[in-house]
């Protein structure tokens, strides 16, 4: 309450003659703490780092930037604006397709794989959210095998046309060089109608397939002899 009436005493003040006058040792005269203004200093603060790179006067300063576990020194272009990549420089990698098909054959398996995918998606014969998702996998599954390389942007065109994020979100999750390579990967080798598959649709919703969990593993075939009884 004591800082909004302060504040309205500066308003009021304001309009009668512009704003108020403050005095020295930081305390204004309506007794605010703080000075009413601050000028930064024009040098940069060189202490922040133990040695620069020369540069031209007037750019950025360049810290050498030194890693005492290593004991080296980064060179200048690790943090030089002038350098830095200005796009993802990583390649993409696909899985190598099962057959070699010429590339109009490639756009009719993704045209066929869509509209088979929309079928299903359409479909009221399934019993359960977690079923029909099952379903829609191993029919993209051949996509992933036939045409690798066209199964980012088939992602992308399905997540919008049945509106499961935002155009932008469907981009960011699916496009070949964010996580749409990655993706195909994925489907290109899993087994999507087991466990896989149920990994992947309650990664995707929840409301598809319920949490797999773990299954049991043993582990008994991959040492040559029991556990000891007495371990030493």
């Amino acid at each position: 309450m004591a800082l909004a009436m302060a504040q309205l005493t500066i308003a009021h003040q304001s309009s009668y003659g512009g704003p108020p006058s403050y005095g020295g040792h930081g305390q204004s005269s309506t007794g605010l703490p703080g000075a009413s203004s601050y000028v930064a200093p024009t040098g940069f603060p060189t202490s922040a780092f133990s040695s620069y790179y020369p540069v031209p006067s007037g750019q950025e300063p360049q810290p050498a930037l030194y890693d005492p576990v290593l004991n080296i020194t980064y060179p200048l272009n690790l943090t030089n604006p002038d350098t830095i990549p200005d796009h993802d420089p990583d390649p993409e990698y696909f899985p190598v397709p099962i057959v070699n098909l010429a590339a109009l054959d490639q756009q009719s398996v993704i045209a066929s794989v869509v509209a088979e995918v929309g079928s299903v998606i359409s479909s009221t014969s399934f019993g359960s959210n977690c079923s029909q998702c099952l379903a829609a996998l191993s029919v993209a599954k051949s996509a992933a095998q036939l045409a690798p390389e066209l199964v980012p942007q088939m992602f992308v065109d399905l997540c919008v046309k049945y509106k499961f994020h935002s155009n932008a979100t469907c981009e960011e999750d699916f496009a070949a060089d964010t996580f749409g390579a990655i993706w195909t990967q994925v489907l290109a080798f899993a087994d999507v109608a087991g466990t896989d598959g149920r990994w992947i649709c309650n990664s995707l919703s929840s409301t598809f397939c319920p949490f797999p969990g773990v299954a049991p593993l043993n582990v008994t075939s991959y040492f040559p002899s029991p556990k000891p009884t007495h371990p030493k």
